[in-house]
């Protein structure tokens, strides 16, 4: 019922809307593997370019602070993937903000991705979705990756992100799409 409501509100393209709008529109929309397929479901890219100039906006209110993920991506289906940040231990927050691959966090589910041209991206089913890195310096090379997924009123974050080693389909994928 309220995906189908965000649904009729984001066909009307109204101007100015703020951050916190399109992030409920990722959050409800974000692919999920056993989730079954929305019929139209909104254009993620679009949305998350109007996120982005929309927290343009926004960021002068916020004068430079860090912003904490409000949620994560767990293992859970349809609205109980979403793991709060609250619902996390403080260890777990440490660990994540720490940027070791290697961590495992109980709740939260690794999503595949790639890196490409120092840019991340989700893939999620036959979607490529750009994430932002949360440690810019983890994206130095091409590649298979895996991390955890946080959302920002500003954009998707990839925390810990590990880099896969044998993908050799990736590589092949990669060495032969040049975007």
């Amino acid at each position: 019922m309220l995906q189908a409501r965000l649904q009729k509100l984001w066909l009307r393209e109204v101007q100015d809307r703020r951050p916190e709008f399109y992030l409920l529109i990722l959050l409800l929309f974000w692919p999920d593997d056993v989730q079954p397929a929305i019929t139209n479901p909104p254009n993620l890219e679009k949305c998350l370019t109007k996120m982005r100039h929309s927290y343009k906006k926004y960021q002068k209110y916020l004068c430079g602070r860090y912003l904490v993920p409000l949620f994560f991506f767990g293992k859970g289906k349809g609205l109980q993937r979403l793991v709060h940040t609250s619902k996390l231990n403080q260890t777990a927050l440490v660990l994540l903000n720490e940027g070791d691959g290697s961590v495992e966090i109980k709740d939260l589910q690794r999503i595949n991705g790639q890196v490409r041209n120092h840019k991340v991206f989700a893939i999620r089913g036959e979607k490529q979705i750009q994430v932002a890195p949360h440690d810019p310096a983890s994206v130095c090379k091409r590649g298979q990756v895996s991390f955890y997924l946080g959302f920002t009123i500003r954009e998707p974050v990839a925390y810990n992100i590990r880099y896969e080693e044998n993908s050799f389909r990736g590589a092949y994928y990669m060495k032969n799409n040049k975007t």
